[in-house]
């Protein structure tokens, strides 16, 4: 059976160069008989039955009103000067981004105990950064990934990877990871660096609730594949069992994702319809009750923790002593887009801060020495120092008694 693809047709009213030139515009007719104004503003005036504007008018409607002026062409000829139709694509494009940025990941590892055995466990990972002169690229998954506690090493001694489209396994290295974030470096020497291959682009602010969420791993261990989805919420906080000690249990700031994630989806790279990293797959719910409820941590926290165990080789943290808080969390619009903005404020101080900051200043962007981030979310500034050291120097921008500050805080252990 031969299968169809299905278009949809998005209908836009444009202001665009009249493709008729042997005859006049309707907007040409509107100013000959006497309308005062330019084109969009003549189009803005045709009025609906309620006296609204031409929003609530079908296009069949303005033409009439258009051949009621004067406007003396064919409604084929009205629609070429005002109208255009556009295709809506599908994902591919951005499936095929995510595919050049995807590699499957393999670990071993030697159990303990009297008969200790071999054992193999997968997931995926993404191409953070490469170096084609090199030939080094750097891979982030999740910790979970190389990491066992029932082998005596815990981290795996002998890590593969399969670039996507490619049989061979290659050599890969440890560089550092966290168990607390849930992300691990790798580090690739004589990789071949073709230019099938990128390194991801990385959108550590741009999500909302709704947008496309694809899925690239390898679920299974069968190789790479991926599904799709949408985000479910933006941001929250999960409570799991400690990576390195499951007796514990700890919170984690993750994307929930209605998008379908299995065993070896793990490190995998979730992104928008831009073929954007916006996450990094690494838990779903157990709840054999619940359905396509799915995590990911998002790129900001992902990248971020990355950065810093590729200056470090081991993840190294600087604290600033400022614990904060929201208040007057709220919903707005974007244009049509659905946001939350929070008034972010400080709760305590203690450390590096201590003296400079003060209890409810209220924090509007933090500058480290890569970036510049507006406070407009609580998680933005302990998103902002995880790529920070101790020793690096962190700007504050605060309100407080109504007079704006920089504040300049030096990171410590």
């Amino acid at each position: 059976m031969k299968k169809f693809k299905a278009f949809v047709l998005v209908i836009s009213i444009l202001v665009v160069t009249a493709l008729c030139t042997s005859c006049a515009s309707a907007y040409d007719v509107a100013v000959k008989n006497g309308f005062s104004g330019n084109e969009q503003q003549w189009l803005n005036s045709l009025k609906g039955k309620d006296g609204a504007d031409g929003s609530d008018l079908s296009i069949e409607q303005i033409y009439s009103y258009a051949l009621d002026n004067g406007f003396s062409g064919t409604y084929l000829d009205f629609l070429d000067e005002y109208l255009s139709f556009e295709v809506g694509k599908s994902n591919e494009e951005a499936v095929s981004k995510g595919l050049r940025s995807a590699v499957e990941v393999y670990c071993s590892f030697v159990g303990t105990g009297y008969l200790s055995s071999e054992y193999t466990q997968g997931g995926a990972g993404v191409i953070y950064k490469m170096n084609k002169e090199a030939k080094t690229a750097y891979i982030i998954t999740n910790y979970h990934v190389v990491y066992s506690s029932k082998s005596s090493n815990n981290i795996s001694s002998d890590i593969k990877i399969i670039p996507y489209g490619q049989e061979a396994f290659v050599p890969a290295s440890f560089v550092g990871g966290t168990p607390t974030y849930d992300i691990a470096v790798l580090k690739v020497d004589g990789f071949d660096a073709e230019e099938f291959y990128r390194a991801v682009t990385v959108n550590k602010s741009d999500v909302t609730v709704g947008q496309t969420a694809i899925a690239i791993g390898n679920p299974s261990g069968s190789g790479i594949s991926a599904t799709q989805g949408i985000v479910s919420v933006d941001s929250e906080q999960i409570t799991m069992s400690a990576i390195d000690n499951p007796q514990d249990e700890v919170k984690m700031r993750v994307m929930r994702i209605d998008t379908a994630v299995n065993s070896g989806n793990s490190g995998g790279g979730l992104y928008n319809d831009r073929g954007e990293l916006i996450g990094i797959v690494n838990a779903k719910s157990g709840d054999k009750d619940i359905e396509n409820m799915g995590y990911a941590i998002p790129a900001s926290v992902a990248a971020a923790v990355a950065d810093n165990i590729i200056s470090n080789g081991a993840f190294i943290r600087g604290f600033a002593g400022v614990q904060v808080a929201s208040k007057d969390a709220r919903a707005y619009l974007d244009g049509d887009i659905v946001h939350i903005k929070e008034t972010v404020v400080v709760d305590f101080v203690s450390g590096a801060a201590y003296g400079i900051l003060q209890k409810n200043d209220v924090i509007l962007a933090v500058k480290t020495d890569s970036e510049e981030i507006e406070a407009n979310r609580s998680f933005n500034i302990v998103d902002a120092l995880l790529s920070c050291s101790p020793g690096d120097e962190v700007t504050f921008t605060v309100l407080r008694g109504g007079e704006e500050l920089t504040l300049k805080v030096i990171l410590q252990k």
